[in-house]
């Protein structure tokens, strides 16, 4: 069993990876494309835009998805497939019908907007919108996929929804002549699109429990109870709370410092999706929650190998990135010294692995404690670090926050786990476990050469 967990980790490190790498090039492309024909206001104008998003999910409760991976993914590791259908199934119909009063509320409560700012805004409002619409088939395909470690088809979903989104914009852009509602209408149409596409694969994984007997059927609004609510209201302030931070950028010091401000934190998060240990770990943690050893194993080690991988990444993305925008636009070079500041959140941030702990406990009720603290202090710090430093105060209010947020969440974790141990030791020395993942290593790569 062992192996197949380290064989499963390395394949889903291996394929998204591989697509990260792609995605990089295509990212390049579009952002060269964007960055091109909008001025740096239309640039921070699109992305403001597209914060009302993830403020407004919470018509989609978010943070169901992650319990639903959680759970989905318990019930899998007992071989209980008439629960992961009956969790799949609620969880899509509570979906389409959020998804719907989503998009309704949002596409006519644009005409509020137009009332008290601008026509241009209320149109652009309501183009984001259909997002919504979509939102069910496209969360529903991606949680089969993760729950049932599909690492590959993730990998050419994603890709697929980025190579669409730039042929959409190279659209847009140069034969229908439209600029900023040309983003939107182009990341709508993509997303629209891939569920088209990837619908295949996840009819070949849906067929594997879709006729599976359940033992006991539950409304579809049973999703929300116990610790669900929790969930929900912690997924909606992480959100929250990193919009927030534009917005405080955009009303302290302007337009043109939020759209610096999403050039900086893009790249920052173009940088963390080439380390995605912790993503892949999130529905594998779950099936070994009944085994403490093997599961307290996989939460330090993944804590440990998304760390030690940031700090090489990190490195190479402090010197690489600012040279490649200077080069290609030098309007946003000012960016770029933001960037190399909020680089060093790379490594509170490899504590991703600790979140996935959270949810297979069903401990989403700390969880939530835990990020309002976060929420709390980015209020607190992040003004008067503005007024001090001015935009690079951004990057040491997100450093300071986020290595905070660690030691509350380790503080917990103790707790619902006292047989846990995380110590500067476990993260950074080399143990008989390391030493055996690099034979094999060592091994897989001798073998590959003959």
């Amino acid at each position: 069993m062992a192996k197949s967990v380290l064989r499963t980790i390395g394949e889903g490190t291996l394929w998204t990876t591989g697509s990260t790498i792609i995605l990089k090039v295509v990212g390049l492309a579009t952002i060269f494309l964007v960055l091109h024909k909008l001025s740096v206001y239309e640039y921070g104008l699109v992305q403001l835009v597209l914060s009302i998003l993830p403020i407004l999910s919470i018509f989609l409760l978010p943070g169901v998805g992650n319990v639903v991976v959680a759970d989905m993914s318990v019930a899998r590791g007992r071989g209980d497939l008439g629960e992961v259908r009956m969790i799949f199934s609620n969880y899509f119909r509570l979906q389409m019908v959020l998804g719907f009063f989503a998009w309704a509320i949002v596409f006519f409560g644009a005409d509020l907007i137009a009332r008290y700012y601008s026509e241009q805004s209320s149109i652009l409002i309501k183009i984001v919108s259909f997002s919504f619409l979509v939102s069910p088939f496209r969360g529903s395909i991606q949680i089969a996929l993760r729950v049932y470690l599909k690492f590959f088809q993730q990998s050419v979903y994603t890709v697929v929804e980025e190579v669409l989104k730039l042929g959409f914009l190279v659209v847009f852009f140069f034969v229908l002549h439209i600029s900023v509602a040309g983003v939107l209408f182009a990341t709508v149409f993509a997303e629209a699109l891939t569920v088209a596409v990837m619908s295949f694969s996840f009819f070949k994984v849906y067929t594997t429990f879709s006729k599976a007997p359940i033992q006991e059927r539950k409304p579809f609004w049973s999703v929300l109870y116990f610790h669900t609510k929790w969930g929900l209201f912690t997924s909606y302030l992480n959100s929250f709370g990193q919009n927030l931070r534009l917005w405080i950028v955009k009303f302290m010091l302007g337009t043109e410092a939020a759209g610096l401000f999403s050039v900086a934190s893009g790249l920052l998060s173009h940088t963390t999706s080439l380390i995605p240990i912790s993503s892949i770990l999130a529905p594998i943690i779950p099936q070994y929650v009944e085994q403490k050893e093997r599961f307290y194993r996989l939460i330090v080690k993944g804590v440990k190998y998304q760390l030690l991988s940031s700090i090489a990444v990190g490195i190479a993305a402090f010197s690489i990135f600012p040279i490649i925008i200077i080069f290609l636009f030098p309007n946003y070079a000012e960016s770029m010294s933001l960037f190399q500041k909020m680089v060093f959140a790379l490594i509170p941030m490899s504590f991703g692995s600790l979140t996935s702990a959270f949810f297979a406990l069903k401990a989403q009720k700390d969880l939530f404690y835990a990020t309002l603290f976060r929420t709390l202090l980015m209020v607190v710090i992040l003004p008067p670090f503005i007024f001090l430093f001015g935009l690079p105060g951004v990057a040491y209010e997100l450093v300071l926050t986020l290595s905070l947020f660690v030691l509350e969440r380790i503080r917990v974790l103790r707790r619902l786990l006292p047989g846990i141990k995380m110590d500067v030791r476990s993260f950074f020395f080399v143990d008989d476990e390391d030493r055996f993942l690099l034979q094999r290593i060592q091994h897989s790569l001798k073998l590959s050469r003959k």
